[in-house]
């Protein structure tokens, strides 16, 4: 787990989404468990390990028309959260980046938790996501409106 900060103004989640980040964690041998033997994941599989998860923290489906909304699992305004789920495309397919780019779309989120293979088949998911959204942070010019990113592997 690692936390990306896309504002100076922050340094770190709330404890409000600490908590919903806790309980992901506490989740992800199950999420492993959904990996077939061949690597392959299945978004389908993972969402129905956390949709406990999104109930108990108020997780709603996002609605409305904002950019790649479809690419976010819930939402929670009132937490100011999103959480995306990613298979193993994440990193190869810039899928992890466009979860950021929906995040920030979003009216009254501030945090995104993304939550996506360590590996995917043969190569490495989370590490190259990690980084891909690292160097977002640090870009000249691109001034998100997302604080944070807590990227949960597993």
């Amino acid at each position: 787990m690692a936390s990306v900060l896309l504002s100076p103004a922050v340094t770190g989640p709330s404890a409000a989404l600490q908590e919903v980040i806790d309980s992901v964690i506490l989740e992800t041998g199950a999420l492993a468990k959904a990996v077939t033997p061949d690597g392959g994941v299945k978004v389908i599989k993972l969402r129905d390990v956390l949709r406990a998860i999104a109930t108990k923290h108020g997780l709603v489906h996002p609605s409305g028309d904002t950019f790649a909304a479809g690419e976010l699992a819930w939402e929670n305004r009132e937490k100011a959260l999103a959480v995306a789920i990613q298979a193993g495309r994440a990193a190869n397919n810039n899928g992890g980046l466009v979860s950021v780019l929906a995040a920030a779309a979003r009216p009254d989120v501030d945090w995104l938790i993304l939550v996506l293979p360590e590996r995917y088949k043969r190569g490495s998911t989370y590490g190259d996501v990690l980084k891909q959204v690292g160097a977002l942070s640090g870009a000249d010019g691109i001034d998100l409106d997302l604080v944070g990113v807590t990227l949960i592997g597993f």
